[in-house]
């Protein structure tokens, strides 16, 4: 858990000085401090864990070819995305086919509620924003809606990482609707990505710190001063936060 104080800044420890802290190297913070460092800044990027990566984790051993233990395609339109890995020469594929999950040994298509349809005409209808659970609360709230209800409180909290009671319905809604858009898998993992990153990051003199927990943030209006879970100080004019909101 990471607290957040307004206070002076912590005392009696090594301090590291920059132009600009990120916290979290996962895509989101990869990609911030790669474009802050090619204007010329110091920056910082702290990461919890003992790689780069974030939701992003191929695995490539134990395997006939790589396995995706969290993010796996991209969901078009991704002009970014598919940007970046153009620049990089690195290939990607049309994703085709059924999708199917396993339940107590079983293999089955993976089929949406019978009421799915429906959810997703009364979403493109909404023009006022609301939660994801006041949403199914006011249009889905009859017992025959039960599986329903599950199946898009399993999708919001597994693949948006969302807290469907305060999750905005619009936000989700925009995604949502691109999913019978045309999706794409990375040659080789999409760890690759990640690679491509961060080399560009060391390229501009990034500074990576792994296995930083960060602990407290003491902030004023002039510096943000972070403090992390094994006595290590780092400062800076700005800082950002791009771990997920679930986190």
């Amino acid at each position: 858990n990471c607290k957040v104080f307004e206070s002076p800044s912590v005392r009696n420890m090594a301090e590291k000085i920059y132009d600009c802290i990120l916290i979290g190297a996962g895509a989101a913070g990869l990609m911030a401090a790669k474009e802050l460092a090619a204007e010329g800044n110091r920056v910082c990027l702290l990461e919890a864990a003992g790689t780069a990566g974030g939701r992003i984790a191929t695995i490539k051993g134990g395997f006939s070819g790589i396995a995706e233990a969290c993010a796996e395609f991209i969901h078009c339109p991704a002009p970014l995305t598919l940007q970046i890995l153009d620049e990089a020469g690195i290939e990607y594929k049309e994703v085709k086919g059924k999708m199917f999950n396993v339940k107590n040994g079983k293999w089955q298509q993976e089929i949406h509620d019978d009421h799915w349809s429906e959810f997703m005409r009364q979403l493109d209808s909404l023009q006022t924003d609301i939660s994801l659970l006041q949403f199914l609360q006011e249009y889905f709230h009859g017992n025959e809606f039960a599986k329903l209800r599950a199946d898009v409180k399993r999708m919001a909290e597994g693949f948006d990482l969302a807290d469907i009671s305060n999750a905005s319905v619009l936000s989700l809604k925009k995604e949502w609707q691109q999913n019978e858009d045309k999706n794409y898998r990375i040659t080789g993992g999409f760890i690759r990505l990640v690679d491509h990153l961060l080399k560009q990051c060391r390229q501009n003199r990034v500074e990576i710190f792994y296995n930083q927990f960060v602990q407290q943030i003491h902030y004023s209006t002039e510096q943000a001063t972070v403090a992390t879970a094994n006595g290590e100080v780092y400062k800076a004019p700005k800082i950002i936060i791009t771990v997920s909101a679930g986190v």
